[in-house]
């Protein structure tokens, strides 16, 4: 199994040095364009120094598909898998390179909001993640919505899926 951390990008630097070697480190986003005058962007020309991955199109940044594709686009070209993060299954249609992608899909009725989850019926997820898998055999993915220490554990178990996305729970060191 390949661990991946995703820490702010401040923390890059510093978690890299850290991170024991089987650890892969993941920006929490990158910027769509390729260089120029974008304060406070990251680049992938910048990020590829200390990150393999790199999550895009996160539901919570209420970004456009065509942001998210430029998103995919500047990491394929430094190296850098993309983490593609969905809510509609249609959006995997639409992109071009998704064989050299991890895809997210996220469930907007189990997101959890400042800290309180939304508890998924695992049959449900089960059930969506074998539909997927079944448009999409060979892809990689990722299950986010509410991931937590009450829920990993059926989550790892079904068959077709090929991890996890945690987000608000990863903030609790416990």
């Amino acid at each position: 199994a390949t661990v991946v951390v995703a820490p702010p990008s401040a923390y890059l630097e510093e978690t890299k040095k850290l991170l024991k070697q089987n650890i892969k480190l993941a920006g929490q986003d990158v910027s769509q364009f390729e260089k120029g005058a974008h304060t406070g962007e990251l680049g992938a020309f910048e990020l590829k120094e200390f990150a393999d991955y790199c999550i895009v199109g996160h539901s919570e940044r209420h970004e456009t598909f065509e942001i998210t594709l430029q998103k995919i686009n500047e990491c394929l070209l430094h190296k850098i898998t993309p983490i593609v993060c969905f809510v509609d299954k249609k959006v995997l249609e639409r992109i071009p390179q998704l064989s050299e992608c991890i895809v997210c899909w996220e469930d907007p009725q189990n997101i959890s909001q400042n800290g309180v989850y939304a508890p998924k019926n695992i049959l449900d997820v089960r059930s969506e993640v074998e539909s997927l898998k079944k448009f999409w055999p060979n892809i990689t993915l990722l299950y986010g919505g509410s991931v937590n220490r009450q829920n990993i554990q059926e989550l790892v178990n079904i068959d077709k899926l090929d991890g996890v996305l945690v987000g608000n729970a990863s903030l609790d060191p416990t």
